[in-house]
């Protein structure tokens, strides 16, 4: 009964406490747990201790108010009786915390005003500090880590930690971490759904914006890429007056309609594929498949934005170095310290980040946090790069790709199938659409392997894999997907 219980809540935690998502997703996994258990567990928060409490109390109230109605509690046998209706009712948890989030919701609704408009005061009264504030589809956590390293080479940097981008998550770091000697604050704009960034900069006034790109990563709750476009553009209405914004010009949504979308700002571009728009160009581009690093030059003509050497793997780096500098530069930082930021760039935990087994000369790319269109095509462009290895890709697909899911997953097959020398399939709705892009590339379906679960596939590895292997895990699939 408890871990039915703990089941449902965990769900609900999932799907952030959103009661509608939440039913829809236990009418599809299941009302009871999972045989092969969860890929991971519920976090007792606050507010789940708080759902929890008041869905206990409900749950008790009515059973001794249906006590007190018919007379029960005065002998043993109505308390028997009451113990038994205590039982049945606890099989409906799914409800009391349904019930649980109505009786919260005034409580928790001023809680989270009051923490934001403190926090966004905060910001208001420090006038050396500068906020950059980054939005878009994919790239985020990545930028965010070269920004920080970058810049805190000249000045006191903070950044939101990882998945932190919701106002209550935002002004409760800034309430803890910022203090009168931050000199740049680095915030992510989280997106669900149209007016979150919109929503997002009017609690918190920023000076710089970063957008990354835009793609089909939330078309599940945002519909289609329109809505996506104008949610992630949102981000230019919200810079201050004197600030800027940063463009991913090798994006094609942004390249499409930045004009539409902004309106007067100073727009800087950046790119890794040598766009016109960007005030630079890539020179001497190397990628050391035996040190994994990338070594490349950005010239901007007159002047080199700097000689750059990094241990992020992915060629999107080049970008994410051209803007972190070029942004650095505008803020007053030396070449010499651009350089040093960028060398001392450490791999982002889950995003094609490098672990090597040395006994077996086995190398992993862990890419499981990324989960985007754009993500796997660079994670496919890498695994091209290993020549002289057998490459394989673990992946259980894309979540949230909404009416397209066909139509990406099919291309992720094809992109595959011209790549990879072993492709291992975690089993759900759009895997089929993957072995079918991969019968159009003519991959050879001998060297497809699937499995049920993500525990099976990795706990049978060590049957598959060869000495000299490198393999790509893309992906992760939360138990809330299908």
């Amino acid at each position: 009964m408890i871990n039915l219980i703990k089941y449902h809540l965990y769900l609900l935690q999932l799907e952030n406490y959103q009661y509608f998502r939440f039913l829809k997703v236990l009418v599809k996994r299941g009302f009871l747990p999972l045989k092969s258990g969860t890929r991971q567990k519920l976090v007792w928060t606050n507010k789940a201790k708080l759902l929890m409490m008041i869905s206990i109390a409900l749950h008790l109230g009515l059973v001794l108010l249906i006590g007190l109605i018919f007379g029960m509690v005065a002998n043993l046998y109505g308390w028997l009786v009451m113990a038994l209706i205590f039982v049945i009712l606890s099989f409906d948890y799914y409800v009391w915390f349904g019930a649980a989030l109505v009786v919260l919701y005034p409580i928790d609704g001023l809680v989270k005003k009051m923490v934001v408009k403190k926090a966004g005061a905060k910001l208001e009264r420090m006038k050396n500090l500068k906020v950059i504030a980054i939005a878009g589809s994919y790239g985020k956590t990545t930028m965010k880590e070269v920004l920080k390293s970058v810049l805190q080479e000249e000045f006191e940097t903070l950044a939101v930690p990882d998945s932190v981008n919701t106002p209550v998550g935002i002004a409760r770091f800034i309430d803890q971490r910022v203090d009168e000697d931050t000199r740049v604050l680095i915030l992510e704009m989280g997106e669900h759904y149209e007016g979150d960034i919109r929503g997002l900069c009017g609690m918190f006034k920023s000076d710089i914006g970063v957008m990354t790109g835009i793609n089909e990563s939330h078309l599940e709750r945002l519909g289609d890429i329109g809505a996506t476009i104008r949610t992630i553009f949102e981000l230019a209405s919200g810079i201050e007056k004197d600030g800027f914004l940063v463009l991913n010009a090798d994006d094609e949504r942004i390249r499409e309609n930045f004009k539409k979308f902004t309106k007067g700002q100073e727009l800087i571009f950046y790119t890794s594929s040598g766009s016109e728009l960007a005030g630079y160009k890539v020179k001497n581009h190397v990628f050391m498949t035996d040190e994994l690093v990338n070594r490349f030059e950005l010239d901007s003509g007159a002047d080199s934005l700097g000689k750059f050497d990094t241990k992020i793997l992915g060629e999107y780096i080049i970008g994410t170095v051209g803007a972190a500098a070029m942004l650095a530069l505008r803020l007053g930082m030396s070449r010499d310290k651009i350089e040093k930021g960028v060398k001392n760039i450490l791999p982002v935990k889950h995003r094609l980040e490098p672990i090597i087994n040395k006994e077996q000369d086995i190398l992993v790319i862990d890419d499981s946090y990324n989960g985007n269109p754009d993500g796997v095509k660079e994670a496919i462009k890498l695994l091209a790069k290993f020549k002289d290895r057998r490459k394989v890709y673990l992946t259980p697909g894309l979540v949230e790709t909404g009416a397209r899911a066909k139509e990406i997953h099919v291309e992720i097959g094809r992109q595959l199938g011209r790549v990879a020398d072993l492709v291992i399939l975690i089993e759900n709705s759009v895997t089929p659409f993957i072995s079918e892009g991969l019968r159009a590339a003519d991959f050879d379906s001998k060297n497809v392997i699937r499995f049920n679960s993500a525990k099976e596939a990795h706990e049978s590895l060590g049957k598959i894999l060869k000495r000299h292997d490198v393999i790509l895990f893309q992906n992760d699939w939360g138990d809330q997907y299908f």
